[in-house]
């Protein structure tokens, strides 16, 4: 059963609630990485910081409770390229991946599941919570993206810069 009003883009492929408590960001969360998940960890550790004003540290090692652990090992009996897991509950988020690309996809839905002060630039007080639940998703199409005429948009360097990292946010790489 997928969890109530899940507010994903896209939606994943499973996702279930589940019974075991809800995951909270504290001040003394860490982001572990494990395996080639050195781009994944620094964006939530460099994203989250910004808005929790949580110091976040990404360490490499064992997870604590309120950790949130990423970890990229390639799976040879995975047909899917780019999928991942994300596991949240009380002990904390454990994302798995078999690309370093999965797992940054997997950091952006775990960004859609926070509250939308996620995205602030400002430090913003407020309960950051992940209800528990487990989610499996790897890409649908091989290249998603977005098709923008810069010929007639006349658009700067940096909104462009922009409309790419808005497009990243919600799993487009073309």
């Amino acid at each position: 059963m997928a969890p109530k009003n899940l507010a994903l883009v896209p939606l994943p492929a499973e996702s279930v609630a589940t019974a075991d408590g809800t995951f909270r960001l504290i001040p003394k969360s860490r982001i572990v990485a494990t395996g080639d998940a050195v781009d994944a960890t620094t964006y939530i550790a460099q994203k989250a910081h910004l808005s929790t004003g949580f110091a976040l540290p990404v360490v490499t090692g064992t997870a604590d409770t309120h950790d949130v652990q990423i970890t990229v090992a390639p799976d040879s009996s995975e047909d899917k390229p780019e999928s991942y897991t994300l596991a949240a509950d009380a002990h904390g988020v454990k994302i798995a991946a078999n690309t370093s690309a999965g797992a940054f996809n997997d950091v952006q839905t775990l960004c859609q599941l926070f509250p939308q002060w996620i995205e602030s630039s400002s430090v913003v007080t407020t309960p950051w919570a992940v209800g528990g639940m487990v989610i499996s998703d790897y890409p649908r199409y091989e290249h998603p993206g977005v098709s923008i005429d810069v010929a007639r948009s006349f658009y700067t360097v940096d909104e462009m810069k922009e409309h790419i990292d808005n497009a990243a946010q919600f799993k487009f790489n073309t």
